[in-house]
């Protein structure tokens, strides 16, 4: 079969009125306000007269746009996932059409349904003063971060390496599947919370093991081994760190503790000022990230790539 035999089609339709209802209900219900119409992305392959969707996009992301008449400036692009009855976070940025119409262009990863929402502004009663305050309500708004409740974050608490795992997954748009998810590791049991998520981290690139079949999800992460996830993240999504200077590390009196399978990663976010010391001269790569650290280097890294605004 040759190239030119092979049709390629990209469809954009805006979902049926009974369909809409029901996402209109769905954003009523959670306190957001749609500022679109919902609308259906679909890629399929065309050849010898049958036709294929392709539903997953290889873990590759596709810029599709939605034209939106509001003027807010807390717009965000959202996939629809009507299963889950929820709103999940797309990487987006504000853009103007030739016309002079305002659109919000979506970097989306699989087929499904699409559309822009205002975000609505959010508080954490234990956030107030902390020095992560900025950082977490702004990924909250963002839908990338929750509270462990309504109103508290429970920002010093440790995170685990599951944990960690979804938000880099949530924040990069990533789709769970289901099924026997995390069965490629011995240790992350299908049945758990966590077992799509890591499936779907593994499947990427993002994670691996901590020695022969062991994911260890339940285990704090180390700064060391968040910075390797999210360097991982960063070459995801097509963007190159620059090599890293030798003397970047120069100023921290512990940098002699990072793991040589970390080096490079640890030097490259600090270089990139997407990760901090602990203190001035002091580094920490083997101390455990709680959930404030893993948040601000999580907003870093979306507001340096584009994918949200501050």
């Amino acid at each position: 079969m040759n190239a030119q035999d092979v049709k390629l089609t990209i469809s954009v339709e805006r979902v049926n009125e009974e369909v809409a209802e029901e996402v209109a209900e769905m954003a009523a219900a959670k306190g957001l306000s749609l500022a679109s119409d919902v609308v259906e992305f679909k890629l399929s392959v065309e050849a010898n007269g049958q036709s294929l969707e392709i539903s997953e996009y290889g873990g590759a992301y596709m810029a599709r746009a939605i034209v939106t008449q509001e003027d807010s400036e807390r717009l965000m692009g959202v996939w629809v996932d009507l299963d889950a009855g929820a709103f999940v976070f797309v990487p987006s940025e504000d853009a103007a059409r030739s016309t002079g119409e305002r659109e919000i262009v979506m970097h989306v990863p699989h087929n499904s349904l699409y559309a822009v929402i205002e975000r609505e502004p959010v508080r954490f009663a234990d956030m107030g003063g902390h020095w992560a305050e900025r950082e977490v309500e702004l990924l909250a708004s963002y839908l990338v971060v929750q509270g462990v409740e309504d109103d508290r974050y429970a920002p010093d608490r440790m995170i685990t390496r599951a944990e960690f795992a979804a938000l880099l997954v949530r924040s990069l748009g990533i789709a769970m599947g289901t099924g026997d998810g995390g069965s490629s590791f011995s240790d992350v049991d299908a049945r758990a919370w966590y077992a799509p998520v890591v499936a779907a981290a593994a499947d990427i690139g993002l994670v691996s093991g901590v020695g022969g079949e062991r994911f260890a999800p339940d285990a704090r992460i180390t700064r060391g081994q968040m910075a390797v996830m999210m360097s991982r993240a960063i070459a995801f999504i097509g963007h190159e760190l620059p090599a890293s200077d030798p003397d970047v590390l120069a100023p921290f009196k512990d940098r002699d503790t990072v793991p040589n399978w970390a080096t490079d990663a640890v030097a490259a976010l600090v270089q990139e000022g997407l990760m901090g010391g602990m203190s001035a001269d002091r580094l920490a790569p083997e101390a455990e990230a709680t959930r404030a650290q893993a948040t601000v280097v999580l907003a870093r890294f979306l507001i340096d790539a584009g994918f949200i605004a501050e």
